[in-house]
């Protein structure tokens, strides 16, 4: 893996990459990395082809032995070397910097040490930034001692080549590991888009589906009734007609929903929520409108009241049930037990209103009271003003999930 962070990269913080399946890689990516391999080859191979015909065979077998095992250790450390741990990458940068150190004492050229440049391209691949630079400055100080002392003048030139091979190899790893931060931030941005469009979804359609459900449930159960004790066929034909009516209106919210263009109203759901008690046999005691509550605020408080009154007829066995209304709260409070919502924000639909509320700069509370439950949603007493001087209020389908 790489990383992800998006605040500039960290000069201290080591290189890292995710294990790679050479199966899976195109035959155009592989056939590239061996070109590489041939082309490093077929430059290493210089420092032997400049030998005099003076050269002893050890030497020159020294030397081909040195060239050899610096391409494979070069070779191997680009491969696996970024998924060692730290204390192996500083071996295997070590080993490739002996390797190159050798050549100058085996061709007798001060310029050999020009090939450096592979050992300080591995330390640049596998260290922090600044000990990479640190490598490269160190490499380049000791061309000059060294051409000094087997050559009898510092190569100037070979120096200059030195930094300005180590200078462009590295620029382009690092600009290589740039590319591969961003691709992988990308990619996680676009999972948690995914996953905070999902949340939204699921938390919508439970606050729609939860009450709606629920009421049909309740008014099902009422015709049902109606039916066992030979109530006039009228009123069942009247209680079916709002089941019907329901359900094709959860239909639409289900739909809005998903397309995300469902949105609250306090005033509807006042009406719905009276209509849900009384088909429940609970005693319903409402405001006949929202017009008091802040309009930034209303949608959110549809939510809270959907949900609140939900819980009422499916879990607290409540008699009655009151709501309460100001600017910038909303209370809900009945005679029953509570059920497993005496707390506050257990339960699935208490924690979406939860963050609906937060979304708003608003808290939600709950719990026992004397004679039943109560759960109260607060807002600031004025709007809450995000970056940029806007006001920042609950439009139809926001919050923390989308």
């Amino acid at each position: 893996m790489v990383s992800t962070d998006l605040n500039g990269p960290d000069l201290w913080q080591w290189p890292l990459d995710g294990p790679r399946d050479e199966a899976r890689k195109p035959w155009s990516v592989r056939l590239r990395g061996w070109i590489v391999v041939v082309v490093l080859g077929v430059v290493l191979i210089q420092p032997a082809t400049r030998l005099g015909p003076d050269a002893s065979g050890l030497r020159t077998a020294l030397l081909i032995a040195d060239l050899v095992a610096y391409l494979v250790s070069f070779v191997v450390v680009a491969r696996i070397g970024t998924r060692s741990p730290w204390p192996t990458r500083v071996l295997m940068i070590g080993w490739l910097l002996l390797l190159g150190l050798a050549l100058p004492f085996l061709t007798g050229e001060g310029d050999s040490l020009v090939y450096l440049a592979f050992a300080i391209v591995a330390a640049v691949m596998l260290l922090p930034a600044q000990v990479s630079r640190l490598v490269g400055l160190g490499a380049a100080l000791t061309q000059l001692v060294v051409t000094r002392v087997l050559d009898g003048e510092v190569h100037w030139t070979g120096t200059a080549l030195l930094v300005l091979l180590t200078l462009s190899m590295s620029l382009i790893f690092l600009l290589t590991r740039a590319v591969a931060q961003l691709k992988a931030a990308r990619e996680a941005l676009v999972h948690q888009v995914v996953a905070d469009e999902r949340a939204r979804v699921a938390r919508d359609l439970h606050d729609v589906l939860g009450h709606s459900v629920a009421v049909i449930a309740v008014k099902s159960g009422l015709a049902r009734r109606m039916l066992e004790v030979g109530t006039d066929p009228a009123a069942v034909a009247a209680e079916v007609r709002e089941i019907e009516e329901l359900s094709r209106t959860a239909l639409g919210d289900i739909r809005n929903t998903v397309l995300d263009k469902r949105s609250s109203s306090l005033d509807e759901e006042l009406a719905s929520a009276r209509m849900a008690l009384r088909a429940a046999g609970i005693e319903g005691t409402l405001p006949e409108s929202g017009d008091e509550v802040r309009v930034d605020l209303q949608d959110v408080f549809g939510y809270v009241l959907r949900e609140g009154v939900t819980n009422v007829i499916k879990h607290s066995g409540a008699r009655s049930c009151t709501v309460r209304i100001g600017p910038n709260w909303l209370e809900i409070q009945d005679d029953g037990r509570g059920g497993r919502f005496a707390v506050a924000g257990s339960g699935y639909g208490l924690l979406s209103l939860g963050e609906r509320l937060r979304a708003v700069g608003g808290t939600l509370e709950g719990g026992r009271v004397r004679g039943g439950f109560r759960l109260r949603a607060e807002a600031p007493a004025e709007p809450v003003r995000a970056a940029g001087g806007t006001e920042r209020g609950h439009s139809p389908g926001s919050g923390p999930g989308t």
